[in-house]
């Protein structure tokens, strides 16, 4: 079977085990050093991780989308899977000197808010999920889901003996999670690269051209600022205005809130993704999974509730439950979980579809980032949560006013 080749059930079933062992591995980190670490620690490595995920957004700017998108297209066009590839290369060769600059305007405010090894942390940390988030979009694209599972398998058992490690050590250092995740970004990406080898790719009249790559990669990028503003703003604000302490019952909150949602995005984007890049009448298959979508969201605004509850209780210590909190997390995840998709599904119709992403991305989650900079030590942790969601709904407003426009 080609990457051409697709059995829908089957890839669910591998996109489904690949997820699993993926967040699994990332909860058993979190779940350690949650329970186990204190709050204070929590807040700082969740510090570390949100950090970490700029430093892959800047270096990769739309990079990883973009190979998504044009290996999943791979049938439109005459270029060999490892021309797309080196198209990538190429563009991340050219923003070097952008991408040293941003750097290190990370550095000195991971610097400031975590102090120099949680900066060095998130520097070493980012670098890593880039590449093994770059390798993982080059697998999507291909639609080699089962290659996927066997790449988050191994990166499930290196993860699991960290967080062994994490559990039975007595010097609770931030370096040791640390390390682990480095090893498993590192070690997925070796065995991805060897696992994406070249396939057969029919040949057409019309050739991807670099500018067509790049011109794609830094829209989606820009939407991704959207995002970052949305999905990275908070855990910082809430350090500028409180302790880690606080950073780490606030991390807390939203550790058990997304655990399951982001589970069932990566689930959704994986598989969904390549199929409407591939997909001839996108307007109609959009609104059969519009209507999927929105009926997911609500069950996943049903449960969220009680899983924050028990998952609180089940750290205990220090950790006390606020049902305001835990309601205000309860509308953000579901609203969290039906953009996300609505806006990985316009993403997927082409350069007009993420055009259109990229500006309602900037234009709702920058009036939410900018409330709740004006906002400051004023805004409480539920206060803090429902502005975020807000941006939510107005982004899923905008996106659905917009689609009709969006499809190439």
């Amino acid at each position: 079977m080609t990457e051409t080749s697709f059995h829908l059930p089957k890839a669910l079933l591998h996109s489904a085990v690949g997820t699993f062992c993926w967040m699994l591995g990332y909860l058993l980190i979190l779940f350690v050093l949650g329970k186990y670490w204190g709050s204070e620690l929590f807040g700082l490595f969740n510090l570390i991780i949100t950090f970490s995920y700029v430093v892959s957004l800047v270096l990769l700017f739309g990079i990883d989308t973009g190979v998504t998108y044009f290996l999943s297209r791979g049938k439109d066009y005459k270029n060999p899977p490892s021309q797309v590839w080196k198209m990538a290369m190429n563009v991340l060769g050219d923003r070097k000197k952008l991408i040293f600059t941003s750097l290190v305007i990370i550095f000195l405010f991971a610097l400031y808010l975590t102090g120099i090894n949680g900066a060095i942390s998130s520097i070493i940390l980012g670098v890593a999920y880039a590449f093994r988030t770059l390798a993982d979009a080059r697998l999507r694209g291909l639609m080699m889901f089962r290659n996927q599972a066997r790449i988050k398998i191994l990166e499930l058992a290196i993860l699991a003996v960290g967080a062994s490690v994490c559990l039975i050590i007595d010097d609770k250092l931030i370096i040791y999670p640390v390390l682990f995740m480095t090893g498993a970004y590192i070690s997925t990406y070796a065995l991805a690269t060897l696992l994406s080898r070249p396939h057969p790719t029919a040949s057409k009249e019309q050739k991807l051209s670099l500018v067509e790559f790049n011109q794609y990669s830094v829209w989606a990028g820009i939407g991704g600022v959207g995002g970052l503003v949305m999905a990275y703003l908070d855990k910082p604000m809430v350090r500028v205005a409180f302790d880690l302490t606080t950073v780490g019952l606030y991390s807390a909150y939203y550790f058990w809130a997304m655990a399951g949602v982001n589970t069932l995005i990566a689930l959704a984007i994986n598989v969904l993704f390549p199929i409407v890049s591939a997909h001839k009448n996108k307007i109609e298959l959009k609104l059969r999974l519009d209507w999927w979508t929105k009926r997911v969201s609500f069950a996943v605004l049903a449960g969220i509730f009680f899983l924050i509850r028990i998952g609180i209780e089940l750290f205990g210590g220090e950790y006390v439950f606020d049902p305001a909190l835990a309601g205000a997390w309860t509308v953000y995840a579901g609203l969290f979980f039906y953009c996300n998709i609505l806006w990985w599904l316009i993403n997927a119709y082409g350069v007009r579809g993420i055009r259109f992403t990229a500006i309602t991305s900037l234009v709702s989650y920058g009036l939410v980032g900018l409330m709740i900079v004006l906002a400051g030590k004023g805004l409480s942790l539920t206060g803090l949560v429902l502005v975020m969601a807000l941006g939510l709904g107005l982004n899923i407003i905008l996106a659905n006013k917009i689609f009709k426009f969006a499809v190439d």
